[in-house]
């Protein structure tokens, strides 16, 4: 039984054991508020990565992305990495925030990125087969994700710890797989050769147990 919290998706996971399809709302951001990136796309990315890791039989359908953030100018390139890097992620469909609403969010703001979306989109149809084995591929490393709410980027130190042991994993040059408690005490480490632990992640005795037999059998965990 599917407790209340669960289904407001603080368990994303039981939610995607349960349904057919997972789901999300996400966004990247143009420019990155930090300034250390042109854009960052952590949270969608990380999202399609979760899924995409924990139940990779699974479609997984974004019903609502924001790739505009204002009215502001925004690059071709930005819109077109904003189609490209969630679909070699492994994003099975998406539905931009356009909704007939007339807001600084919606992408009827920009003549340009519209322009590149549907060239993606046939893009995406011709190509199909090459992204196919993009999302296919088995990530080496995992980002073990434990005792974080399901927005990281409202939970303050503990949140900023996944988004930057993710982020550091994403320019690896290689896919990225992610890890929860569940998984691990299913034998899934046995997948990876590579476990990132986040700062001021929660790791239960028993699932400790199991990531020093994978040290121990020559795994490498990185602890941030």
């Amino acid at each position: 039984v599917l407790t209340s919290q669960e289904v407001l998706c603080v368990d994303r996971e039981a939610l995607g054991d349960t349904l057919t399809a997972n789901g999300m709302d996400s966004y990247p951001e143009y420019p990155d508020p930090t300034g250390v990136l042109a854009a960052d796309f952590a949270w969608t990315l990380l999202r399609i990565d979760f899924h995409r890791s924990l139940t990779p039989g699974k479609p997984i359908l974004d019903g609502e992305y924001h790739p505009c953030a204002g009215a502001y100018d925004m690059p071709d390139a930005y819109f077109r990495a904003a189609m490209w890097a969630p679909a070699l992620h492994g994003k099975d469909s998406a539905a931009l925030w356009v909704y007939g609403r007339v807001d600084e969010v919606s992408s009827d703001w920009h003549a340009n990125g519209a322009e590149v979306l549907g060239h993606s989109a046939l893009d995406f149809l011709r190509l199909a087969k090459e992204i196919h084995a993009f999302q296919r591929q088995r990530a080496p490393i995992a980002v073990y994700y434990g005792g974080y709410h399901d927005n990281y980027r409202s939970t303050g130190d503990r949140g900023n710890g996944i988004r930057k042991a993710y982020l550091a994993s994403l320019f690896q040059d290689s896919d990225i797989g992610m890890l929860t408690e569940k998984r691990v005490q299913a034998g899934a480490l046995s997948h990876y050769k590579v476990v990132v632990l986040p700062a001021g992640c929660s790791v239960s005795p028993g699932a400790n147990l199991r990531i020093e037999d994978f040290r121990k059998s020559g795994g490498a965990v990185v602890q941030c």
